[in-house]
């Protein structure tokens, strides 16, 4: 994390939560900001808005910006700045990815 870097993959099977990867970069002594990310699942609808959801994971990816898919369920890899964002001072957190990109998978 030095170089304002850091890897991480969840173990087949397991998923990390926001808030897990918000405590692992601040225990580094960093502030967590934006990071790139790529990620292949399913976009559903939810509302108006759009999100990537992956195998029996509860976890899903709010997908934001012009390039996010649009149809919905379709099998997707998205790529894009992931963020962390705590709703309203409350203790829950939403991953949200700004699309660069999206591609059938």
């Amino acid at each position: 994390m030095s170089e304002g870097t850091a890897t991480l993959e969840a173990t087949p099977g397991e998923s990390l939560r926001a808030d897990q990867i918000e405590s692992a970069v601040k225990s580094a002594g960093f502030t967590p900001r934006g990071m790139t990310a790529a990620a292949v699942g399913v976009v559903h609808a939810r509302g108006d808005a759009r999100v990537l959801r992956w195998g029996d994971s509860e976890v899903e990816i709010l997908l934001r910006g012009d390039k996010a898919p649009i149809e919905g369920p379709q099998r997707v890899r998205v790529t894009g700045t992931l963020t962390v964002e705590q709703d309203g001072g409350r203790s829950h957190f939403s991953l949200v990815m700004t699309v660069d990109a999206a591609e059938p998978e």
